[in-house]
């Protein structure tokens, strides 16, 4: 009942009713009904006081008493007309123009996004599978485990960190300290500690958080998920803002780094596979910061957005005054000259509802176009990327769900293959796989 989208999808992240998965936004549908009930609702208003609304110089109704027929009014109308048809050829080619940029924009930014989407996963796999424990002076299994999952960490935080970076949040929260108690929280609850990390982090209500609410993880199958959302809750919540710019995407991938050639001095990982881990890393880098390039924050032509979109609403707003003679064109003789109001019939409220689509499909277009521009903000849902990346992770992380240890191709490299069995339920009877679904 309370609490946001992203605090009801951390209560439950197998719900999809307020936040789904879908990269598409939700359709104009809701924003088309407000606008037509605005509209129609002006138009009554038009229709209703047209008689009163001759008296301050808009005249409705063409043969009106008040209304001076002579040569000069003919000439004033024929060039508000012309002038409203060039205004409407002009707001319809910028508006086009705009689309079509716009699109194109989306479309490149959507490929940067999924550039950034499977490299993650590619390094995410090769942190999972490729590390190994051989080596005489590397990490051993209890530690490198924890490193692991304090990388697949970094990986989740990422595009969140990148996504607010780019719709010029300044905030900068330790998430670097965070993906580390996100490690070690994710070691306990995978060892089976559960009483004392259940206590310590998770509360029944998510929307009551008060400190550090980062760790309030109900299962281990949705555990990055959950990390995820709650990181976008610490940037919105977060008041503290830098005067510069936003370091924290550039910081994980700094720990990343660090991690990695930790890991290829201390021999955890191969020499053949080091190269391309270290291009992966370098590619990610590469492709968050070319998603800044279709950043609302980045070259935009703001002049002319709003230009076109304030000329937009201008034509929305005119087109009921200057077609106003319609909505009074089936007003009964009897009372056209009276001062009383009138209302209006059948006929002149399908008038209205004509005039209410023009306008609300214009004004609509319109705000399709700013969407457009701004593919990390309300272009795109921006959730379905980070909660996807998140999602995949922990697959992975619980090899898809195929609890059966015998069926698996390959297993998790750095982890004990006795404790990789306990973790999986084997031998548990009917509960296989209690201890990696539920905390």
């Amino acid at each position: 009942m309370f609490g946001s989208k992203l605090e009801h999808k951390a209560r439950d992240p197998a719900a999809c009713d307020s936040i789904g998965y879908d990269m598409r936004p939700q359709g104009p549908a809701a924003g088309f009904v407000g606008r037509f009930f605005l509209f129609f609702v002006y138009c009554f208003f038009l229709s209703l006081c047209h008689r009163k609304l001759e008296r301050v110089g808009l005249h409705c109704r063409t043969g009106s008493p008040s209304r001076p027929l002579h040569d000069g009014a003919q000439n004033e109308d024929k060039n508000v007309s012309l002038a409203m048809l060039w205004a409407e050829t002009l707001v319809t080619t910028g508006v086009c123009f705009l689309l079509a940029q716009g699109y194109y924009g989306v479309r490149a930014a959507r490929e940067r996004m999924e550039r950034v989407r499977q490299t993650i996963i590619t390094l995410a796999y090769s942190f999972i599978k490729t590390t190994t424990t051989d080596s005489g002076i590397g990490h051993g299994r209890q530690e490198l485990q924890v490193l692991i999952y304090e990388c697949l960490a970094l990986l989740t935080a990422y595009p969140v960190a990148l996504l607010e970076q780019m719709r010029g949040n300044t905030c900068e929260p330790a998430i670097t300290r965070y993906c580390q108690d996100t490690s070690r929280a994710l070691k306990r609850l995978r060892d089976g500690d559960d009483s004392v990390v259940a206590s310590q982090f998770y509360r029944s209500e998510p929307w009551v958080i008060r400190g550090r609410g980062h760790h309030q993880f109900a299962t281990i199958e949705c555990f990055f998920e959950v990390f995820a959302l709650q990181l976008q809750l610490e940037f919105t919540r977060q008041t503290m803002r830098t005067k510069g710019p936003s370091m924290t995407s550039q910081h994980l991938i700094y720990n990343l780094r660090n991690h990695f050639e930790n890991f290829v001095d201390l021999g955890n990982l191969d020499d053949r596979r080091t190269p391309i881990i270290r291009e992966n890393i370098d590619m990610l880098a590469l492709a968050g910061r070319e998603c800044g390039i279709f950043s609302f924050l980045d070259v935009a032509p703001i002049a002319f957005l709003w230009s076109v979109h304030l000329a937009g609403w201008l034509i929305a707003v005119y087109c009921p005054v200057q077609n106003c003679d319609w909505l009074v064109a089936w007003t009964p003789e009897e009372v056209e000259d009276s001062a009383s109001l009138e209302f209006p019939s059948l006929s002149i409220m399908m008038v209205m509802a004509v005039l209410s689509v023009l306008s609300a499909m214009l004004t609509t277009i319109l705000s399709e176009m700013w969407k457009m521009w701004d593919p990390f903000g309300a272009g795109t849902n921006t959730h379905a990327w980070t909660l996807g990346i998140a999602s995949e992770i922990d697959n992975m992380l619980n090899e898809f769900y195929e609890y059966d240890t015998k069926g698996l191709i390959r297993k998790h490299a750095y982890m004990d293959p006795s404790a990789y069995l306990n973790d999986m339920g084997c031998g548990a009877g009917g509960s296989s796989g209690n201890r990696a679904q539920t905390v």
